[in-house]
Formats: C-alpha cells, structure tokens, sequence
C-alpha cells in the first residue's frame, strides 16, 4: 500500500425538508447545508470523498433528494451516502449508482457502507438485518487486504451521551439481539 492517506469529509443529519423553505428545529438546514457545500467545493482537493452518513432528508420527500443530488453533482469530488431512519432508501436508490454504492476502493482502503435502519423502533434506533450482517462479512473478506472503514448511520457503541446512546444499532444475531 503506496499512499493508503484518503481525505473523508462525513456529514450527517442534515434534515433536508421537502419544502426548502421550511424550518427544522428553528434552524435553515437548506441554507446551512449549501453553505457547506460551498465551504467544502472551495477548500478541499478533487481526491475528497464526501459521505453522507443518514437522515439526509426529514422523511423522505423526494424534491429534496432531487434538489440534494443537483447540488452534489456540482461538487468537484466523490460522494456517496447511506440512508437513516428519517430518510426514504427507495427513494435514495432512484438518485443513481453513484450515490448508493455499497463499496468503495480507494488508495488501500476499502470502505463498506452499511444500512442500518432494520427493524425501526419508532423512536430513532436502528439495527443490521441478516442480509446487511452477511454483505458486511462478504466484503470484509474481499478485502482483506486493504485497511476497512465501516459506515453506518447508527453509533455502533455508547458514545456517552444519554440520549444517543438511547439510538445505538442493535445488531440481530440467528440466536437473538446482540
């Protein structure tokens, strides 16, 4: 591995309204999000992989995936994204291969993205699905020789915050919850 360094920008829980106008929580997501966008196009070098790890989109409304994917089109680097609980992963999946790639290789490193909104509880946590849990060993053992970064929406392990942690990702094991 010659130069295994990769430049990752994550951003998560935008919350994007259908309605672009609309308020989330008293804040302008829209407007926070293309001033980031602008930020990052203007500073950051055409080899940076912009992730998009969930909750992109407030439940799902498909003009905002369409507005989202526009401006990610005119970003001068690569963008991939995975779904969250608030977001429509069928709707995501109709934006294009280029944003729902499950795998991507990259100077040594192999990052696998996972969905983790199995089983939804209603209340924001999510889990992997037997499928997910399969892939994710398929992929681990296809590339077993580059460095692994698993993404995935739900934090896999306490992050010390009591409400977060309310929402970690339940793993489902064949003989019970993990």
């Amino acid at each position: 591995m010659n130069n295994p360094t990769v430049k990752l920008v994550q951003v998560t829980d935008c919350h994007l309204q259908n309605d672009p106008s609309q308020l989330y929580r008293n804040q302008d997501v829209e407007s926070q999000l293309d001033q980031l966008l602008a930020h990052l196009k203007s500073t950051l070098p055409e080899e940076t992989l912009l992730l998009l790890t969930g909750d992109i989109v407030h439940h799902g409304g498909p003009d905002a995936y369409r507005r989202l994917t526009a401006k990610l089109a005119s970003l001068p680097f690569d963008t991939a994204w995975i779904p969250g609980n608030h977001d429509d992963a069928d709707l995501m999946q109709a934006c294009g291969e280029r944003l729902n790639r499950k795998v991507i290789q990259v100077r040594g490193w192999c990052l696998i993205l996972l969905d983790s909104t199995s089983e939804p509880d209603g209340r924001g946590s999510g889990a992997l699905g037997q499928a997910e849990l399969a892939f994710l060993t398929q992929a681990l053992d296809q590339n077993s020789d580059r460095y692994c970064l698993i993404v995935l929406h739900h934090n896999p392990v306490s992050v010390e915050s009591g409400w977060q942690d309310l929402l970690c990702w339940r793993m489902q094991i064949s003989s019970g919850e993990f």
